[in-house]
């Protein structure tokens, strides 16, 4: 049965918990025996949750004196909450900083940049319309045979060149909005063409399509055909 543990160390931090980790888990993933490992902060410092493949696989591993190696990481008092018989992560863990490792996998994504990703037949054409029609810049980052615009809060749209354009049906970027009225609004006066729908269910009201309990949506394509859309929730 699959055995777990928490330790909790009031006032420790993600380098704290870096420096305590680089003293009981190997380079290349997580210790034999051990099969999931999440950590994140919590109101007072910083939870680990560490799930082993039995309690004797934990009592016989090298984190199962984690307890003095993290207090060496974190300088801070730990204690080892009652242990629970599955993996299920308390609410701190399963926060935006949870730090998530798997059995065969030491470095997870959350940490990673992330991109929406779309293709184009002509770069060129690509790039006149996303810098010119929607305002985007051009990041310093851009490859060869690729264009990386940058946007709000880290986030990014990357396209690519290839000789086959676009073959998805589905709404492939979205920009958010918080007053899609004025967004709309300006993207037409740039020359942005909408796509406008007139069905019993789907009818779109200067260019927006309102679903209740949802938000409202505009949607337009770039000259691949790539269905771009601003979307403004309820």
């Amino acid at each position: 049965m699959a055995f777990a543990v928490i330790h909790q160390f009031p006032g420790g931090t993600e380098a704290n918990y870096q420096a305590s980790i680089g003293a009981v888990h190997p380079a290349d993933g997580l210790p034999d025996g051990q099969i999931f490992h999440a950590a994140g902060a919590s109101p007072d410092g910083w939870t680990i949750v560490a799930v082993h493949e039995s309690k004797e696989s934990w009592s016989g591993s090298a984190t199962a004196s984690c307890c003095p190696a993290c207090r060496l990481g974190s300088r801070a008092d730990s204690r080892l909450l009652p242990r629970r018989p599955r993996s299920t992560s308390p609410r701190c863990c399963r926060s935006r900083t949870t730090t998530l490792t798997r059995k065969g996998s030491h470095h997870m994504l959350s940490n990673n940049r992330i991109s929406a990703v779309l293709v184009s037949t002509d770069l060129e054409r690509s790039r006149r319309f996303y810098e010119t029609k929607l305002g985007l810049a051009l990041s310093p980052g851009t490859i060869r045979n690729h264009l990386l615009f940058t946007g709000a809060d880290g986030t990014s749209l990357l396209i690519y060149g290839r000789g086959v354009g676009n073959l998805a049906d589905h709404t492939q970027v979205r920009f958010w909005s918080t007053d899609i009225d004025k967004d709309v609004s300006a993207l037409v006066a740039n020359g942005v063409v909408f796509d406008d729908y007139d069905t019993e269910t789907f009818r779109t009201v200067d260019h927006v399509v309102t679903t209740p309990g949802i938000g409202r949506s505009a949607w337009f394509k770039d000259p691949d055909g790539n269905t771009l859309a601003v979307f403004q929730p309820e």
